[in-house]
């Protein structure tokens, strides 16, 4: 075969000048309804654009934009979302977020803090070293105070790991 197709291969010679050739192509029938229906629908006419200068270029963004803006509130009720348009710093965008929130998740020992204010230190195990008890943060304790708690502690530890308690 020549470079130009001659052979009569008209997909070579349509490549070689940089077309495509157009022929329909088989709907799968592996594929949902739904997806078959986008695959049997008519090609996109923004496929075939050819824009030469930016000014066509903007205008085929800006419509594509407004149709894709057009179409988002049904999107949005069918889905249960709300979208709202946004900027952050110089940047413009949307914020998608659920109409319904889930409730929180329902409180247990290892999600709500003991007595409401702290964290649930009921489920960490302590223990008692050489007489010393290890009772975790004491809730007002001054940092002088931790830090005879702590020395207190680790002296205790130190002695039962020596075997003397």
């Amino acid at each position: 075969m020549s470079e130009g197709g001659s052979n009569g291969d008209a997909g070579a010679a349509a490549s070689i000048a940089g077309e495509a050739v157009i022929r329909p192509l088989p709907i799968p029938a592996t594929v949902s309804p739904q997806m078959q229906k986008l695959i049997g629908a008519p090609a996109n006419r923004i496929w075939k654009a050819r824009p030469k200068t930016e000014t066509e270029w903007r205008q085929i963004v800006e419509a594509q934009g407004a149709a894709a803006i057009n179409r988002l509130p049904a999107m949005c009720e069918r889905l249960g979302v709300k979208f709202e348009r946004t900027t952050i710093g110089d940047v413009g965008g949307y914020v998608v977020a659920p109409d319904a929130v889930a409730p929180a998740t329902t409180p247990s020992a290892t999600t709500t803090p003991a007595g409401g204010g702290g964290p649930d230190r009921t489920l960490f195990k302590r223990s008692t070293y050489a007489g010393v008890a290890d009772t975790g943060p004491i809730a007002g304790e001054t940092h002088e105070q931790k830090i005879a708690r702590l020395t207190a502690l680790v002296a205790g530890a130190k002695e039962r790991a020596e075997g003397s308690g």
